[in-house]
């Protein structure tokens, strides 16, 4: 796609010809499109939760006295289970929009790193049970406390676990590891799900590229945005590679 201006050359007052410059705005199209695309999926993820949060709580108000107190319960669990979505996501968005004007927030304290990953893995060991995938971590026991802020590693660590079991079919496994380097540490992901393609390793760590290649599974990829803002933010990298015999296995490296 090409943009067109021309611009007249004039001397003495008479035009004598006419400049043309011609620019390639193919990119500039793509990305527009692009954040279109992850408006677009934004306001579906936005009115999904609000949708049940609304007719929910309509029901309650016209049906509450026709209910028992088990039906209300679980209607309340939906309300208070949407709004934790809601949540999630405006928290997610408004740390995507600090990341990208570069005003990210790091508070540093001593952390045990192995902590927080034993914490996450008992987070999500019932929806491991429930998809019946075994989740399990390896953990370097050499590894100290370090200088981090605990609160954006743990949510580097959770988004990495909860992207591993929601890729990884029933039987599979979803394992998380650390391990102690000579001026650094890694902290991995590994899951025996479908994988991600060689053309897409980079794309999924970009937000508005990854809500456009999601394909069939709806995406924000804010998760994976926000993860690389946080590593690096810390000095570090994250990146993803293919694990063995199938499936993904997400790297987190952090000075030490």
């Amino acid at each position: 796609c090409y943009c067109l201006n021309a611009i007249p050359v004039v001397v003495n007052s008479l035009t004598v010809g006419v400049v043309c410059l011609i620019q390639d705005v193919t990119q500039d199209k793509e990305l527009e499109k692009m954040k279109r695309d992850f408006s677009a999926m934004i306001i579906h993820e936005l009115r999904s939760p609000l949708s049940v949060i609304r007719g929910t709580s309509d029901f309650l108000l016209e049906e509450y006295s026709n209910i028992s107190e088990e039906e209300k319960m679980t209607f309340v669990h939906q309300i208070r289970d949407s709004s934790d979505s809601l949540i999630k996501l405006v928290g997610d968005l408004l740390d995507s929009a600090k990341i990208e004007s570069g005003d990210i927030e790091i508070f540093r304290m001593e952390t045990d790193v192995n902590s927080l990953i034993r914490e996450q893995v008992d987070y999500y060991r019932r929806s491991a049970l429930q998809k019946k995938i075994n989740l399990s971590f390896s953990l370097d026991e050499s590894i100290s406390s370090m200088n981090l802020d605990p609160d954006k590693i743990r949510q580097v660590i959770n988004n990495l676990i909860s992207n591993g079991l929601k890729y990884t079919e029933s039987g599979g496994e979803v394992l998380v590891l650390s391990k102690r380097l000579e001026s650094s540490i890694r902290i991995a992901v590994e899951d025996s799900g479908r994988g991600v393609a060689d053309e897409n390793k980079e794309l999924i760590f970009e937000k508005y590229k990854q809500a456009a290649s999601s394909g069939s599974e709806r995406s924000t990829g804010l998760g994976l945005a926000i993860s690389r803002g946080i590593a690096e933010a810390h000095g570090g990298k994250i990146w993803v590679e293919d694990n063995e015999p199938s499936g993904s296995r997400f790297i987190v490296e952090l000075p030490y």
